[in-house]
């Protein structure tokens, strides 16, 4: 349980799990939309005046509509401009993050921000020792320092504003018990509630890979959907909504499409967020058959969720992360949205990655209007 007390420094209990894996979308102006319709409506015949010319044109032009004919049911969706990308943690020798730090969950909260990410410190993908930890900055590229006054006995999980406080949802033992909490300085926390497990498809579930969202004055919890017995990952994201007493209203949101090569494996780490362009946007973590895993972003359309191309919106390939691309957090502030994330250059499942934590920060061309973006 999260105690009513600050964190002690002690050595902390060990957690034998792999982490919590754990924006304006810009549209296209009237130009960019009238050239995408008529490339659709133009016939070869009106092609046939010239000969190379003609058939440059013609292939680029059907192209452009077998490209628009097979993502017919993906709507526009983007980040905007990757401006940066860079690392802000790394694992540390002799901390309680020696070994991986991944898992980043930020929010701004009294003119700074706050980012608790999950730290490994045994090089073991059996039996890591994962604990949450705090760093603190006050822009949101950084640089972050780790609070040492604060330690976890949990997994971290998902962070957010409510209320004016925060609120915590974090997994106290990984795949079982799951509890909310609140705070009012960000290090001091105290019970609200545990948990509940779900029905998906049939069969009992429970949530891991926590983010926290507030919707129509609710809070919203979305999670990576594990079977109880045995447990095992259901392939699936869902969400449930708390009012402040209870739990209500659970749904599974989006299931593993497995003809998709970059989630042909698992999804998880879903982290709800709003556009700069009002709507309702999710990034989740997509693990391919052979692990290589990258970030993928759906929306919220008609009260579904629809998939955003066929690619992922975040790959690994940066000098920091040249693999793996994982537990993305959103922050944005008006026209800029910063996407961290954690990265490592092994592939693999868990632990024992030499993971790190990062940062891409995209701008809405379309919606930046010459503002200086916060740095």
């Amino acid at each position: 349980m999260l105690v009513e007390k600050e964190s002690s420094v002690g050595e902390p209990a060990a957690v034998t799990s792999k982490p919590s894996a754990r924006g304006r979308l810009p549209r296209p102006d009237s130009s960019v939309r009238r050239a995408s319709r008529l490339s659709l409506h133009l016939r070869p015949t009106i092609l046939i005046w010239t000969t190379g010319v003609a058939l440059l044109l013609y292939a680029t032009l059907q192209g452009n509509a077998t490209t628009a004919g097979a993502r017919a049911a993906a709507p526009y969706c983007s980040l905007g401009v990757l401006q940066r990308n860079q690392p802000l943690l790394r694992p540390r020798p002799r901390s309680f993050y020696s070994v991986d730090a991944l898992n980043p969950d930020v929010v701004a909260y009294h003119g700074k921000y706050l980012m608790y990410f999950s730290g490994n410190s045994v090089s073991s993908t059996i039996q890591p020792r994962w604990v949450t930890g705090l760093a603190v900055a006050s822009r949101p590229m950084g640089p972050f320092r780790v609070d040492a006054r604060f330690r976890g006995h949990y997994l971290n999980g998902g962070t957010t504003l409510w209320r004016g406080r925060l609120w915590h949802l974090v997994e106290v033992v990984p795949g079982t018990v799951n509890e909310l909490a609140t705070s009012v300085d960000g290090r001091t926390w105290h019970h609200v509630a545990w948990l509940p497990t779900f029905v998906s498809n049939g069969v009992k579930v429970a949530g891991a890979d926590f983010s926290l969202f507030v919707e129509h004055g609710e809070l919203v919890a979305s999670m990576f959907l594990v079977h109880t017995r045995p447990l095992g990952s259901a392939f699936a994201l869902g969400r449930v909504h708390f009012d402040g007493r209870r739990w209500h209203g659970f749904e599974t949101v989006l299931r593993r499409d497995a003809s998709l090569p970059y989630e042909g494996y698992d999804v998880g780490e879903p982290e709800i967020f709003d556009t700069a362009a009002g709507e309702t946007a999710m990034l989740y973590g997509a693990t391919a058959a052979d692990n290589v895993r990258s970030i993928a972003m759906a929306v919220l359309r008609q009260g579904r969720w629809v998939r955003c191309g066929n690619n992922p919106v975040i790959r690994a390939g940066v000098p920091w992360a040249h693999t793996i691309a994982i537990d993305p957090s959103v922050l944005r502030i008006g026209p800029v949205t910063y996407v961290y994330y954690g990265g490592a250059s092994s592939t693999g499942l868990g632990s024992n990655l030499s993971g790190a934590i990062g940062v891409a920060r995209f701008v809405d061309r379309y919606r930046s209007f010459g503002r200086v973006a916060l740095r």
